[in-house]
């Protein structure tokens, strides 16, 4: 009982911190909550996916070591299949978080998002023209602070469906600004007509 009220705090601290984090695009922009809500939206499925991958390429190093018959002991020779064969998501090298996270300040971070993006599309049909790629139209150092925040390791340590709770909790945080930004809409072309 005690452990899961702790974890329910600390994911209650997460999601606050990181919603105050993507909350910085709208009020230090000009940016809508729905020109923002995406691109964030599409951050927080790719640091899912990535953890996601990250376990899995551990399992699998963990396998290779401890099997001496598998069919190499190299992880270089884990393919895609190894991944997709078992429900993850495979991600090229673009695509990977930890490299995004740590592109140096003079990269276009934006560009390496949208590429990413269009990666994963490529290599997941499902998926093509699904995924974000307007991350160009966030401010640089926000964006670049963005991804750092959905980098923390804590996000790795809590457990459970900790990004699902996350994507609620955002869409959730999401969906009463967008009602209030129609209604404004809604008024307004009601006062010129």
């Amino acid at each position: 009982m005690a452990e899961t009220m702790a974890w329910n705090e600390r994911l209650r601290a997460l999601e606050a911190r990181l919603w105050e984090s993507a909350d910085a695009l709208r009020s230090n922009s000009k940016l809508t909550s729905s020109q923002y809500c995406m691109p964030v939206m599409g951050l927080i499925f790719l640091r899912y996916a990535w953890g996601r991958f990250r376990r899995q390429t551990e399992k699998l190093e963990q396998k290779r070591k401890n099997n001496p018959n598998s069919r190499s002991r190299d992880i270089d020779d884990i393919e895609k299949a190894d991944y997709t064969g078992n429900g993850v998501l495979w991600l090229p090298e673009a695509a990977r978080y930890d490299r995004l996270a740590a592109l140096p300040g003079d990269e276009n971070l934006a560009e390496a998002l949208n590429a990413a993006m269009a990666a994963i599309e490529a290599e997941s049909p499902d998926l093509a023209g699904v995924l974000p790629k307007q991350y160009g139209e966030l401010p640089p150092a926000i964006l670049a602070d963005l991804v750092r925040t959905f980098n923390d390791p804590v996000l790795d340590t809590i457990g459970g469906d900790v990004f699902g709770r996350i994507y609620e909790y955002f869409l959730q945080k999401f969906a009463p600004q967008e009602h209030f930004y129609a209604l404004q809409a809604r008024r307004y072309l009601e006062s010129v007509a």
